[in-house]
């Protein structure tokens, strides 16, 4: 993890430097990256709210997310993250702002959605926001990141310019015809 920065208060007249204690934040990082499913009501409340742009619903609780990192640490059993930028943090450390980057090979199968395994190397940039509680564990949190980068990077989703991109594009005009000229009623079903 990158050096914090310093942090500027006066006291008396006086200029002192002093470092957030990011101590909370390093045990979640190391647990994460632990990829030990039982280490998870370690990084959370059991009153955790917790978003990810990737997850169908929000998560409450340890068990929630637990499911989530669990279907992620079976698809990408190599996954990391490591800090790129931050973390930036309130004075008294309790609210954290970091982008990561998470890496891994996808040598499972991902739930949900239930994408195969494709063997392929994923590297993506993460935005995440954490509330820190007294006991050091995440009271709230979220993670934002592209979910069409990362599933160009799987397989699931054409990557630009491609052909199968172009046969997206005609898909999606005809979808479109049809349901300005029958009703949207019926496009849905085409899907």
């Amino acid at each position: 993890m990158p050096k914090p920065e310093a942090r500027f208060q006066t006291t008396g007249g006086i200029v002192t430097v002093e470092e957030p204690d990011f101590r909370a934040f390093k045990r979640y990082l190391d647990n994460l990256n632990s990829r030990d499913p039982e280490r998870v009501p370690d990084m959370f409340t059991p009153k955790v709210i917790f978003e990810d742009s990737a997850w169908l619903t929000v998560m409450h609780g340890p068990d929630e997310i637990k499911e989530m990192l669990v279907s992620r640490w079976n698809a990408f059993p190599d996954l990391h993250f490591r800090v790129i930028e931050g973390p930036y943090a309130t004075d008294d450390t309790s609210h954290m702002a970091v982008k990561m980057r998470l890496t891994g090979t996808m040598s499972g199968g991902l739930a949900p959605p239930g994408f195969d395994p494709t063997d392929g190397k994923v590297e993506l940039d993460v935005a995440s926001f954490y509330d820190f509680a007294d006991d050091d564990r995440v009271k709230r949190g979220r993670v934002i990141f592209d979910t069409a980068y990362l599933a160009q990077q799987i397989g699931a989703m054409p990557s630009p310019n491609s052909l199968a991109m172009q046969a997206d594009v005609v898909f999606q005009k005809v979808t479109a015809w049809w349901m300005r000229n029958r009703g949207p009623s019926l496009g849905g079903r085409l899907r």
